[in-house]
Formats: C-alpha cells, structure tokens, sequence
C-alpha cells in the first residue's frame, strides 16, 4: 500500500520503523487500499503507565470500492528508560500480555463469551521494540475514571461483576475441558511473585514496605510498640516479600484461576448510560502484563485495596463481595454448575482473609501512584541511572507515598485487616 510523504511523517511520530509497519499491516488487514491521513498522539497522563509507552493513532483511508474508512488504534510500546525495561523485564511482560490476547482470551471465551478486554490485532515480542496494537476503546466512549476520587458503590459493582465473569470462565473451562485449562498454565507467568522473580522484584517491594512503613507511622504517630497496627504491619513487613509470595503461590490447585493481576482504577475503562458519570454501564480492563494464574481473591483483594473511595470500602466491603459471588454464582449456574461446591461464598470470605497480606502490600505499590498530585507525578523515563537497584532508589525519591491521602487510605486499610482479624496469624 502506497504511503504519502505526510503520512510516513506522521508514522514517524512512533518510536520504532518496525511499530510503523505494524500499523501499515493492520490497515491492509482491514482491507484498505490507500491511507490519506494518520494522527500519531499521545494514548496517556504523565505517569498514567509505568511499564509502557501508549499511542492513539487514528487514521482515514479507502477501501477498495473507493468506500471511505477511518480507524483508531492504540499502540502499547516498551519503555525507552534502559532501567525502567531492565527492573520490569519489560519484554518478558509485553510476552505475557500478547500471550493472555493471542492464547487465553480465545479459550476462555469460548464457553463464557466475550470478556472485558479490548479487540487485539498484532504485537511485536522480539525483545527489543516490544508493542501491542489494540482497539481504541474511546471510539465506544470508554473513558477513565479519575483516580484520584475514588470509585463510589456503582463502578465497584460493574468491576466486580467483571471480574466475577474472568474468574468464573476458568471454572467452566475446567469444567468443560479440563486439558484445555492446563494448557494455559505455560502461557502465562507471574512476573511479581514466582521464584525465579525474586531477584528483579524482592528489592522493589522491600523499597515499598518501607515507604508505607514511614506513612503510617505519620498517620498513627506514638511509639510503634504501644500501636497495635503499627505492630501488625511491622510483623507483615519483616516476612516481606517471600510470605507473600508464598501466599499468592500456595492457592489450592481447584481454586486456581486466570487473574488480571494488576486491577486498579488507570488499568479500567467505563462507560456510562447517557453519559451520566453517576451511571457505568460497563467496564474494560487495560494491561494483561501482570496476568497469573491463582486464587480470585487475589483480584478482588487487589481492586478493593487500591481503586475505590477507602470509606466506600471498608463500610461496604461485605455488600460488595456478596455483589461479586453473585455475579459469579449467575455464570457458573448458567453452565450448570453449583457454586456452592465450586467457590462457595463461605471460601471467598476465606480466601480474601488468606490473601490480605498480599493487597496491604499491593496498596503500598499502588496507592502512592493513586493519590499523587498531577505536578508531583514523575516522568518514569527520565528516572535516572540504569541498573535495577538505580531505578528502585529513584523511583522510591520520587514517588513518595506520604500525601495525606495516602497516609489516610493505607491507615483506614492496615486497620480494616487488623479490626476484621485478618493478620492474627502473622
């Protein structure tokens, strides 16, 4: 397909020739014949991604009938920080995620139908210009929310309804064809919490406790050893990253699931019933990077700790598992399938007891980057150094979670754990 010197300027807006192709190939898959112009802009806020770089591109052409044609896609590409790829192992992570779009979603929906995620096209894995080219979920008036308000009641319930419909495709697949699950145990691999991950990550979450640590000693202030929360974190913290590790690995193998593993409020996408902000009617969720297979309550202890009003949660918080099993309870009925025998509500209870060390400790990663200012929020690419530990110590300096928001959510959730009992056996 014939490219105008205008459109070849405007590809060159992405940062790699191989990523320009890749839009070019999508656009001859789709059946055009002629690009008459392309828009290359920025897909994110500062601070909106910090595994990846995202572009909008949208585009105007002709099919072959000389018919008019427009698209817009979103293009995912690796970070060009030397440290920040070297921390995450970033192309290890664009493989996980091309992994989840080109192998999991399509066993997953086969018996559930479609889940929440976007369109897929192509990806590039070759370690080096690592992208993912998606569907722009804008075009259908999917927006974020803000992440800093919190989310209220409603856009808790459509998360939860669609993470209860992820969850519930991995008991019917098991169910349905149990070799066909087992296959999707290789595809995709805990980037966080594995064991051959503790060298890139044990430093990062160490770095976190700390920084939480000094928040909460801010909020609660006296002498740590007179404080019974402070005293719960800090028994947490000295089992550091290999409990919970331990905890995300040790799920018994029936309750084993495929997970998002990274829900909170920038990785999700509403849309609302006459564009009323008070009204989602349904949700998307962005970057399948951190995908695992493990317990459900890993996701739901995730998105409760880190995405909605604190107040929201911790008054509603049993309304809102009894909102999540239900929407999980209808699937796995419409298959036939008891859920009583399966995840019954008693076992989620369980599990989210069991699992809450791990969304203390996700809460301490992810609140920080919640509750910051626009003008503190720092540009990722330009931390400095180029080592692992030069990144970790950077971004610690730079994204300090002592904000009194921060220090008022990570408090109201230490003592949440603490008041329900959850970190009695620490």
């Amino acid at each position: 397909m014939e490219l105008a010197e205008d459109v070849k300027t405007s590809l060159q807006k992405l940062p790699s020739r191989r990523v320009q192709e890749l839009v070019v190939e999508v656009l001859q898959e789709l059946k055009w014949v002629g690009v008459e112009e392309i828009e290359v802009t920025p897909g994110s806020s500062l601070g909106d991604g910090l595994m990846a770089l995202i572009y909008r591109v949208r585009a105007t052409g002709r099919l072959a009938r000389a018919e008019k044609a427009r698209a817009s896609f979103v293009v995912k590409h690796t970070p060009r920080n030397k440290a920040r790829r070297d921390v995450f192992d970033v192309p290890m992570l664009f493989a996980n995620e091309h992994s989840f779009y080109e192998n999991v979603v399509p066993a997953l929906s086969r018996h559930c139908g479609p889940l929440a995620v976007a369109k897929f096209f192509h990806s590039i894995t070759d370690g080096e210009h690592d992208a993912l080219i998606l569907e722009d979920l804008k075009e259908q008036s999917f927006r974020l929310a803000d992440r800093r308000k919190g989310l209220d009641l409603r856009h808790c319930r459509v998360v939860l309804a669609a993470l209860a419909r992820l969850h519930a495709a991995s008991f019917v697949l098991k169910e349905k064809n149990a070799a066909a699950f087992e296959q999707l145990r290789p595809r995709v691999k805990d980037m966080f919490w594995d064991a051959d991950r503790e060298f890139a990550f044990k430093p990062f979450t160490t770095s976190c406790f700390e920084e939480t640590l000094r928040t909460l000693k801010a909020y609660f202030g006296g002498d740590d050893h007179e404080n019974k929360y402070i005293e719960a974190f800090l028994r947490l913290s000295e089992r550091g990253y290999d409990f919970i590790a331990a905890s995300v690995r040790s799920t018994a193998s029936r309750l084993q699931v495929v997970t998002h593993g990274d829900c909170w409020t920038n990785n999700l996408l509403f849309k609302y019933a006459d564009e009323q902000p008070d009204s989602p009617s349904d949700v998307r969720f962005l970057d399948y990077q951190l995908t695992r297979i493990t317990t459900p309550a890993a996701d739901v202890t995730y998105f409760l700790f880190t995405s909605p009003k604190c107040q929201t949660m911790t008054d509603n918080y049993d309304h809102l598992l009894n909102s999540y099993h239900a929407s999980f309870s209808s699937i796995l009925e419409q298959h036939h399938m008891d859920p009583e025998k399966i995840f019954s509500r008693r076992c989620l209870d369980e599990e989210m007891a069991r699992m809450a060390p791990y969304g203390l400790t996700s809460a301490g990663i992810v609140v920080p980057a919640v509750c910051v200012p626009p003008e503190f929020t720092p540009d990722m690419d330009k931390v400095l150094g180029q080592t692992r530990d030069d990144f970790v110590q950077e971004y610690a300096k730079q994204m300090k979670a002592d904000t009194p928001e921060a220090r008022l959510q990570l408090a109201s959730l230490l003592k949440h754990c603490v008041d329900r009992g959850f970190f009695k056996d620490l």
